[in-house]
């Protein structure tokens, strides 16, 4: 069975009002995360993020998802899995909001999710990181996404075709730090995620607008724009790279002196495109 792709808006109206939120809110291990067909919906609606209990099996899990809409509406959940296994027939208990629900067929083990992160058109900002990116065990079909909901991308805006490829938060949504000194705005330390149509920028002193640590990442369709000034060879306006593709990206360096503008890994060759 393909993985699941769990949809999640951010944003002031959103499910998480901040990509770090987003990021804390995702499974420990999202090739273990599963959907299976539920009813019986009772008490009250999941809270996003809270522990599961299976009553029958004994397993315990993370809530991600549901079309559930409240008492006696819903098809599936879906969740992670911290123990055990989920079987048909399992009462579902939320561990902060007492909802119910029942396993009403079982589900492949590990089925895997992709968590997709889905940004509103506004400005993101944070005198540190404005997302970290870490700590989920992922693989080449279960990993993490950023991008943007539909029509809120720089690439999206009416006068794109003119408009200066340069960060602007007017043209779409965008990440920036306003801190005064060395800071990344996005720190990817995971294999395989992907980040896509954002704008990314660092303002202050040697400012980094993203770091890739891990390797077979996927960037593509950003603009990035930093100060970095310094000279390790691995650091940048855009930096580390290890083993991953970045392509049909710009990038920005605003530094009064710059020793270079992009920084490579020392293990694996990254790969740029375009």
């Amino acid at each position: 069975m393909a993985a699941v792709t769990v949809v999640k808006t951010i944003g002031s109206t959103g499910t998480f009002s901040t990509p770090q939120l987003w990021e804390d809110g995702a499974p420990a291990n999202l090739t273990t995360a599963e959907q299976s067909a539920a009813g019986t919906f009772a008490v009250a609606s999941f809270t996003q993020g809270e522990s599961l209990t299976f009553v029958g099996s004994g397993a315990t899990g993370k809530f991600l998802h549901t079309d559930s809409t409240g008492v006696g509406t819903g098809t599936y959940v879906t969740y992670g899995i911290t123990t055990g296994n989920p079987a048909a027939s399992d009462v579902v208990t939320g561990g902060s909001s007492g909802a119910t629900c029942i396993l009403s067929s079982g589900t492949a083990d590990f089925v895997g999710v992709v968590w997709q992160g889905r940004c509103q058109n506004q400005e993101f900002s944070s005198a540190t990181t404005v997302l970290t990116i870490g700590g989920s065990t992922m693989s080449s079909t279960t990993y993490k996404e950023i991008t943007t909901v539909p029509g809120a991308s720089f690439r999206d805006h009416a006068n794109v075709q003119t408009n200066p490829l340069r960060y602007n938060a007017s043209n779409g949504c965008g990440f920036r730090t306003t801190g005064a000194e060395t800071q990344t705005v996005l720190l990817n330390n995971e294999s395989y995620n992907r980040v896509s149509k954002l704008q990314i920028v660092g303002t202050g002193l040697s400012a980094q607008a993203m770091i890739n640590e891990s390797p077979n990442h996927l960037v593509e369709y950003c603009l990035f724009e930093g100060t970095y000034d310094g000279t390790d060879a691995t650091l940048g306006v855009l930096g580390g790279n290890d083993g991953g593709v970045t392509r049909n990206c710009v990038v920005i360096q605003r530094g009064d002196v710059a020793n270079h503008i992009v920084g490579t890994g020392s293990v694996f060759s990254p790969e740029f495109y375009n």
